[in-house]
């Protein structure tokens, strides 16, 4: 009987303890749902943050440590199941123990003695101060649970509020997501619009400075063709104007030689013009010279005109060569007086010539080569007159 009470005690305590023990099993696991709940809140809060850098990195970040969480929370689940477990097993194996030691005395009573009882005695209560000891070892486990689920419970409504003012943030980031992708897609709409726009107006410009290349380059091209048809023009020229250089250049060495036997002969005939000059005044000194003594022989020979009456014949020598001297005085009177004339223009066109000469060169206009070889050579004409004149003049 005691055996059976004690039986019973036992089977009672063991479905407290197994009510007891399915009762915290449920807060334990609650517990441990409600942390993982809030693990996974806390991870998508904080994906939810990170979203605005770009979503669907974050979103896959997110489904990756909810995975995790998921699997450590269940690893902590596994584990606290396998403890369970093995209690039960180990609990269910002493009663069955118990049962069947009990169940043997009972059969057994009338085979077995006293000492056979008291053993079986000591064996009961040994098994129930072990029941004893493991019921004390879950109360203590079953007491630590009991704080662990306080501080899961703090957590958890630590973790809820985190997790309110996360949903807050994100739904306030979120708004202000879709306000910026809205602003984004309309300054991409702009900017698309601003880039047609932009495009239209080079490419209008592009052609019309293409139109005023064409137009430039076509006016080049015939500024360059008329250049090099002048080009052409003025080497045609060039060449003309060389060929005619040298004629000139030719033309002027041989009138400088002409021109310098022209002073030579011009030096020559200032030469013989002094020496002219010379036998000029020196015949003037003779006319002179002659004249007085004409005038004295016309004196004398009135005079002895006078003497001898006019009885006195006329075809004396002396009469006739006294006829003869004032005829040849009166030509020669002549003579100088033409000669004087001839003086007096020379004279005019060299005083005129000089004027003119001087006018030219006042005025910087020369008279070529040629006119003045033209004017020596009248100058030389007149000249040779002159000294002819002179010669026949001293012939006489």
């Amino acid at each position: 009987n005691n055996n059976n009470n004690n039986n019973y005690n036992n089977n009672n305590n063991n479905n407290g303890f197994r009510k007891t023990y399915a009762k915290h099993k449920n807060i334990i696991v609650s517990t441990y749902n409600n942390k993982n709940n809030n693990n996974n809140n806390n991870n998508n809060n904080n994906n939810n943050n990170s979203k605005l850098v770009n979503l669907e990195t974050l979103t896959s970040k997110f489904n990756s440590n909810k995975t995790n969480n998921t699997n450590t929370n269940g690893f902590k689940l596994e584990n606290l199941k396998n403890f369970k477990n093995k209690l039960l097993c180990d609990f269910e194996d002493k009663t069955s123990l118990v049962n069947g030691v009990g169940g043997g005395v009972v059969v057994g009573s009338a085979s077995l003695d006293a000492g056979d009882m008291q053993s079986h005695h000591c064996c009961n209560n040994k098994m129930n101060g072990l029941s004893a000891e493991i019921c004390d070892n879950l109360n203590e486990q079953l007491e630590l649970l009991q704080r662990q689920v306080t501080d899961l419970a703090d957590t958890q409504n630590i973790a809820e509020d985190r997790t309110t003012r996360t949903k807050t943030e994100y739904a306030v980031l979120q708004t202000r997501y879709h306000m910026l992708e809205e602003q984004y897609r309309e300054s991409e709409l702009r900017a698309e619009e601003r880039l047609a726009e932009e495009q239209k107006r080079y490419r209008e410009l592009l052609a019309r400075v293409e139109r005023e290349a064409a137009l430039q380059n076509e006016n080049c091209q015939i500024k360059i063709k008329t250049i090099e048809l002048e080009a052409n023009t003025l080497r045609e020229e060039a060449q003309r104007l060389r060929v005619q250089c040298d004629k000139q250049a030719n033309d002027l060495h041989r009138t400088e030689e002409k021109y310098e036997l022209a002073r030579d002969q011009i030096t020559s005939l200032q030469q013989d013009l002094d020496e002219a000059t010379q036998r000029e005044r020196k015949y003037e000194d003779d006319k002179k010279a002659a004249e007085d003594l004409m005038l004295e022989l016309s004196k004398e020979l009135e005079r002895l005109r006078a003497e001898t009456g006019p009885a006195l014949p006329t075809t004396s020598p002396e009469t006739i060569r006294l006829e003869e001297l004032h005829q040849e005085l009166e030509e020669m009177r002549q003579k100088n007086k033409a000669l004087e004339e001839q003086n007096e223009e020379l004279q005019a066109q060299v005083l005129t010539r000089g004027v003119e000469e001087g006018r030219n060169l006042l005025n910087g206009t020369l008279n070529s080569l040629a006119q003045e070889l033209e004017e020596m050579s009248q100058a030389q004409v007149s000249v040779n007159s002159q000294f002819s004149f002179l010669a026949l003049k001293e012939s006489h």
